[in-house]
């Protein structure tokens, strides 16, 4: 009969199973930490992407910002034109061909659009919570707070145009209306007085009285959306550009 020896196992003291646990631990640790570090890495580098695109959106809003401003006063001041020779005129039966081309410029204004592509991607992705400087966050909802705004007044401001549209309409006599807007570019330039345009005295107060509120409403808009809008967004680039180090 056979017999069969075990071998001899020699049993681990404590210190061993304690050097194993601790080596166990810090792999675990460092594996741990090294993905904290990349994913760090990783976030910022994302942060900065997003910060360069949000950058060349402010650009393209800012641009547009500056044209709309432009294009509100230029509405504005052909409205005052307008209503100078009303005043001086107050017993005309006709406009000179000049005042029917400021009349034709204040009828229509720029409306902003801002392009709000990278905003989107931050707010639907939950990336806001990359930027980590809360005067820039601070910033970048401040700024389009001012958007929201300026996009809520949007349809005040179309309808007030709809309504000079209807009114130049009524005012202008149709036939001369399309005589001249035949032989004139619409654009904004001083035209000579030897032509003029008739017009229907019976709209001629409804129609000064429409030009006021128009000329009210546009430079009230330019200064208190449209400028503040653009200084939001330039002083938004200025903050974007020191933090990220962009050019």
């Amino acid at each position: 009969m056979e017999v069969h020896h075990h071998p001899h196992v020699e049993k681990k003291n404590f210190k061993e199973y304690f050097l194993e646990f601790l080596m166990i631990f810090l792999a675990v640790t460092m594996g741990f930490f090294a993905e904290q570090i990349r994913e760090y890495f990783t976030d910022r580098h994302r942060e900065k992407e997003y910060m360069e695109s949000l950058v060349k959106d402010l650009q393209l809003d800012t641009a547009v910002l500056r044209s709309a401003s432009d294009s509100k006063e230029q509405r504005y001041l052909s409205i005052d034109s307008a209503l100078q020779y009303f005043s001086n005129h107050r017993t005309a039966i006709a406009i000179p061909l000049r005042v029917f081309a400021q009349l034709r410029r204040g009828q229509f204004d720029m409306f902003f659009m801002h392009h709000g592509g990278t905003i989107d991607q931050l707010k639907n992705s939950g990336s806001l919570r990359l930027i980590q400087k809360k005067e820039l966050i601070d910033s970048i909802e401040s700024y389009y707070q001012l958007v929201q705004r300026e996009e809520s007044r949007n349809t005040q401001y179309f309808d007030n145009q709809q309504a000079s549209f209807s009114m130049f309409e009524k005012f202008i006599d149709g036939y001369d209306n399309i005589k001249y807007n035949q032989n004139y570019a619409f654009v904004w330039k001083p035209f000579p007085d030897s032509a003029s345009v008739s017009f229907n005295n019976v709209y001629l107060n409804e129609y000064i009285n429409n030009l006021i509120r128009t000329r009210r409403i546009t430079f009230s808009d330019r200064l208190q959306f449209s400028m503040p809008l653009e200084k939001s967004a330039a002083h938004l680039i200025g903050l974007i550009k020191k933090e990220y180090g962009l050019e």
